[in-house]
């Protein structure tokens, strides 16, 4: 049960402020631009999936613990972990995350999501657009699960497909050219100068995530057979972890710095595990 209703950004920056100058964070990405963002930081994706994360939702619950933050907190951790779930389930685009016909609990979320957004209020009581938006694409997937999977003949539904990120990737190399707000005639030059240069990629200063699919022009280019690789193990990684893990109790670190350290310690184990399981999934296939 929830001690209030009330989701605050300063439980987010008592954790930047909290891990600050500390080598092992809780949430490493989180920085000060999360919660005081700029003009441009404001449209960047990859910034509000990071602040709105399960990593931010679990640091807030470890400083509560730890007796630094108060319960109410909870809402806050609660609220980031709610939105982050509803946004994989949104963006999935691995076959195993999919929408099948027997799953209930990722319907269960989306169907949750349609009951909570509606009585969300930001500061001043007003329907936002965002409230909207979110409700649309919820319901739209809903009703195209029900459609195509459960009704229709499809095995599976792949949300990630159904975004825009190939058209915001392409805008956003269009602006990145030379001018963010292009004229017609400078956004028809761009394009051609894109589709002839096969400069297809995603910038860096970019407000959008690259979207991880085959670009269009890729299709067209003469792909080289390569040999299956050998597949060596590497326990490079986790021997490293494993390491840092025994010498820990040597260290000097605070309980915060304590699950920091696990952090990064299972995210390179994690890692590893992954890197290697792809390697022998591709030379099955």
């Amino acid at each position: 049960m929830l001690k209030c209703l009330q989701v605050s950004c300063k439980h987010v920056q008592a954790v930047i402020d909290y891990q600050e100058g500390k080598p092992f964070k809780l949430a490493p990405r989180l920085t000060k631009s999360h919660v005081e963002p700029g003009t441009y930081d404001k449209m960047r994706v990859s910034m509000a999936a990071q602040l709105l994360s399960h990593s931010t939702g679990a640091a807030i619950r470890v400083l509560v613990e730890l007796g630094q933050l108060g319960k109410e907190a909870i809402t806050t951790a609660f609220f980031c972990e709610f939105i982050n779930t509803w946004f994989d389930i949104m963006n999935n685009r691995c076959v195993q995350d999919s929408l099948f016909p027997g799953t209930v609990q990722k319907i269960n979320t989306l169907k949750e999501v349609l009951d909570v957004v509606p009585q969300l209020t930001f500061g001043k009581p007003a329907y936002k657009p965002i409230q909207a938006g979110m409700q649309m694409s919820t319901q739209a997937v809903l009703t195209l699960y029900d459609d195509l999977v459960v009704r229709g003949n499809y095995k599976y539904l792949l949300n990630g497909r159904l975004t825009q990120d190939a058209v915001e990737n392409l805008f956003s190399q269009i602006r990145g050219q030379s001018n963010p707000h292009p004229t017609p005639v400078q956004f028809k030059q761009n394009l051609r100068l894109i589709v002839l240069a096969q400069l297809l990629h995603v910038p860096g200063s970019s407000n959008y995530n690259d979207d991880d699919t085959p670009q269009l022009l890729d299709i067209i280019r003469e792909r080289k057979k390569q040999e299956p690789p050998i597949v060596e193990e590497d326990t490079s990684a986790a021997a490293s972890a494993a390491e840092v893990l025994y010498y820990s109790g040597e260290l000097s670190l605070d309980a915060c710095e304590t699950n920091g350290l696990y952090y990064v310690c299972g995210w390179a184990v994690f890692g590893q595990y992954c890197s290697s399981f792809r390697m022998l999934k591709k030379i099955s296939v």
